[in-house]
């Protein structure tokens, strides 16, 4: 789990929380961003500290006693008197799942065949001729949670964004509540791996570093985010910050499938949310953590499915937003293209179970 204020990732052992020191021990452990469940301090206190996970020459091994929070409800489950810790920490849970916003009953509706799903919302699109083929709640605006940054990136790209300059990490500009960007004041990043670690990791100070940098008024370059979308066409549409951290940031599956559309239609774009994997080193550091390495956020896009091909993705979550996600993918037995978009999903132990299964179901019937 993560601490909000902190923006620390613990691992719980033997019912002690402890520290993961930086992003390479994190996926040495075999952990995925998804694993993590932000919670606040005091339910976090509620477990002991440990000895902190620090980096080894060797592969770090992650054995049958290191749990995530996940794992930890599974196994209190099967007990009949829980720790007071764990109780805790699967309360925290369930007060998690019930922030998502939900459609009321008497406005969900389906569009073609249905699906079941307890997913909120999903649509599927036909890439080619834009038609839309099924979907449940489409026309319902959602938070739409880290889904807003490839139309941050694409902002930047006309606003002069430009690879080799290089920009300095201030925290009093740069800190956001859920930070897996292990950063220290006065470190300094060229903007391309910044770019890389906003759309690939979906690191939320990648952005604010990015905006701050390339636009002289934050408020400003988000008026014209949305006069963008305005141009376009791209209706019940609202952006009201740069990384999708703000509830305010809503969009319905029928539009955003539109815009993710159009937003793939930049090679610089289609190429971030198509890389699986990214390795970059700070140009200077002010503490020993120079070295960054980071997995797309979206699972799906790394690995290798029967059937189908993941082509490009954007995950995206909040509390109130559930886990969202947008992909391009390819039927590898027709060569036929569809864009789909899940969003307000539930589940929070495996996150791209009901999208695969969406996207299977997709296959098989289109």
């Amino acid at each position: 789990f993560g601490i909000k204020d902190t923006g620390k990732i613990y691992m719980v052992e033997d019912g002690k929380k402890r520290h993961i020191k930086d992003e390479e021990v994190f996926h040495q452990l075999g952990l995925e961003w998804e694993d993590v469940t932000w919670v606040n301090k005091f339910v976090a206190y509620n477990h002991p500290t440990g000895e902190p996970i620090k980096f080894s020459s060797k592969r770090v091994k992650r054995t049958n006693k290191v749990k995530s929070l996940n794992q930890t409800k599974k196994e209190v489950s099967k007990k009949n008197s829980p720790k007071k810790s764990d109780k805790h920490l699967i309360s925290e849970l369930q007060k998690i799942k019930n922030k998502i916003v939900k459609t009321p009953d008497k406005k969900t509706s389906y569009k073609g065949k249905k699906f079941s799903t307890p997913m909120e919302t999903y649509i599927i699109m036909d890439y080619k001729s834009g038609k839309i083929l099924a979907g449940k709640n489409i026309n319902f605006a959602r938070p739409m949670a880290s889904l807003v940054k490839p139309l941050t990136a694409f902002r930047l790209m006309i606003e002069g964004y430009t690879p080799k300059a290089t920009i300095t990490y201030q925290p009093k500009l740069h800190k956001v509540m859920y930070n897996r960007f292990n950063l220290a004041k006065g470190d300094k990043l060229k903007s391309k791996d910044i770019f890389d670690a906003f759309l690939i990791g979906s690191y939320n100070i990648a952005g604010r570093m990015l905006v701050g940098n390339f636009s002289k008024n934050k408020e400003k370059f988000i008026n014209r985010m949305n006069r963008q979308l305005d141009s376009w066409g791209i209706k019940s549409t609202k952006i009201t910050n740069v990384t999708g951290e703000k509830v305010s940031n809503r969009t319905t599956p029928a539009n955003y499938a539109n815009l993710f559309k159009k937003l793939l239609n930049y090679k610089l774009i289609y190429d971030h949310l198509s890389q699986e994997k990214y390795y970059f080193s700070e140009v200077s550091s002010t503490d020993e953590n120079k070295k960054h390495s980071q997995k797309n956020t979206n699972k799906l896009i790394r690995k290798e499915h029967k059937n189908f091909t993941i082509l490009a993705g954007k995950t995206g979550y909040l509390h109130e937003a559930g886990a969202n996600l947008a992909v391009l993918i390819r039927d590898d037995q027709t060569n036929k293209k569809y864009i789909i978009v899940t969003m307000g999903n539930p589940e929070l132990t495996n996150k791209f179970k009901e999208p695969k299964r969406l996207i299977k179901w997709t296959i098989n019937n289109f």
